[in-house]
């Protein structure tokens, strides 16, 4: 018990190796309510991690979600790999790809919070059906993965192929969410490009990717915040003020989320995060997902504060996410 009241509150007690030990669509727990019909706009909506290191996985073994939940949906090769590209479509699980450090992503514990939030309402046996994945590689730049490339290309190619298996069985799909892991690598470009880039992104993917799916919902970037253990501190700073000014300039389809601060656990080398890591570091983005959509809107940071001063003291209080 000492050890579980350790962990976060939002925090759920990994799956058995053998059974399920939490399944949120067998509790009874209800709000009264039915589902949002913000919920589920679509029959199947796609998740989205795209980026470098923490978007593929890189530090995430041993993988801790390796079992399915026999619902949602995925590709063979676990979170870490793009359906229609290399692996065909299954239930979703996370696993080890290759040799090397990369595996758990977070994609299952990212839907497992969804599951959690839907089932709280009086008809959870209609709650919506995820296919979660992500796309990108290691130590990479914006050039790298921005439009025209063949990171993006294969992006694209991923949401063809699940908007494909969906209308082959009649089910409609779409995309709200892209969750981005990027900026280690941009330790020399200003804080303006830092946010040129992000802006010019969330642009296309919602013109592209709209293109696919045929939907009229904006598709949002949710930049996902990095770890202040980058190469230098002015490329850190520069990282993190980059996101916030697009989330300030474009206060309904970019935001800044899932803030790492505050976790001491989640890192295995100060940047990349462990298997447990990227798990909570989901969670906390599947929270800004549920608040932007179905709440008041997602907010990470207000830059706004207090200051007060009291003769010789004087207190700053900001407004950060919890």
């Amino acid at each position: 018990d000492a050890v579980y009241a350790q962990l976060p509150n939002d925090f759920v007690i990994v799956d058995s190796a053998y059974k399920v030990i939490y399944d949120s669509r067998d509790t009874t727990t209800s709000t009264g309510v039915d589902l949002p019909v913000a919920a589920k706009p679509f029959d199947i909506e796609i998740i989205l991690f795209y980026g470098q290191s923490n978007a593929v996985g890189i530090g995430g073994v041993p993988v801790i979600h390796r079992d399915s939940d026999g619902y949602h949906l995925g590709a063979t090769g676990g979170a870490y790999s793009i359906p229609g590209v290399s692996y065909p479509i299954i239930n979703l699980i996370e696993n080890e790809v290759g040799a090397g450090t990369r595996g758990e992503v977070g994609c299952r514990a990212f839907v497992d919070r969804l599951d959690e939030e839907w089932a709280l309402y009086d008809n959870s046996s209609t709650a919506p059906k995820y296919c979660a994945f992500s796309a990108g590689i290691s130590s990479t730049t914006y050039a790298a993965l921005k439009k025209g490339t063949a990171n993006y290309t294969a992006l694209t190619t991923g949401i063809q192929y699940v908007f494909d298996y969906a209308a082959a069985r009649s089910l409609s799909c779409g995309i709200r969410a892209v969750f981005w892991h990027q900026g280690e690598s941009h330790n020399s470009e200003t804080l303006a490009q830092q946010t040129a880039n992000l802006e010019e992104l969330q642009t296309d993917l919602d013109t592209d990717l709209k293109a696919i799916t045929s939907q009229t919902e904006d598709v949002h970037l949710f930049a996902m915040q990095v770890s202040g253990d980058v190469t230098t501190e002015t490329a850190a700073a520069d990282c993190a003020l980059g996101q916030i000014a697009a989330d300030a300039n474009n206060t309904g389809t970019i935001h800044i989320v899932a803030p790492t601060y505050g976790t001491d656990q989640v890192f295995y080398d100060g940047i990349h995060f462990n298997a447990y890591g990227h798990s909570y570091h989901a969670r906390l983005a599947a929270q800004s997902f549920i608040d932007e959509f179905i709440g008041s809107g997602a907010k990470a940071l207000d830059v706004s504060a207090t200051i007060v001063g009291t003769g010789t003291t004087i207190t700053i209080t900001f407004n950060v996410t919890t």
